[in-house]
């Protein structure tokens, strides 16, 4: 059963952080009326939902694995919590945008693809590498 829970959640956060990385790039470059709200309809639809199915088997996960007091996953925590902030901002800035068609995306929008990625990177090295484990 857990290495089922820890597929799905793997599929959860794939899908959550695909719309991490896509929308803000394709904001960079593109942020018309059109698109703005099929981005927000993705984010709502498919992002949103993969993030708190991610969470919530990342959770499960650490306490049957009993990682809760593993130095490891206290900083993969803190960087999940950074990630889903930045969900936040996100989901935000695109309910600003298709409410005000005239608003575009700030210009530092594009940055966060890489950020998010940067991030990703540093969440796999913590989980595979299990420093102080």
């Amino acid at each position: 059963m857990y290495l089922w829970l820890k597929a799905l959640h793997v599929a959860a956060v794939m899908a959550w952080m695909a719309g991490m990385v896509v929308v803000p790039a394709v904001l960079a470059v593109h942020s018309g009326p059109g698109t703005v709200g099929a981005l927000r309809r993705h984010f709502s639809k498919v992002t949103g939902p993969a993030m708190i199915l991610a969470l919530a088997l990342g959770l499960w996960l650490a306490l049957d694995g009993g990682w809760l007091r593993a130095g490891w996953l206290h900083g993969k925590l803190l960087l999940v919590v950074a990630l889903a902030g930045a969900h936040g901002v996100l989901s935000g800035m695109l309910r600003r945008m298709q409410a005000d068609p005239d608003r575009a995306a700030p210009r530092w929008v594009g940055s966060m693809t890489a950020a998010v990625l940067v991030t990703i990177l540093a969440i796999a090295v913590l989980v595979v590498v299990k420093p102080g484990a």
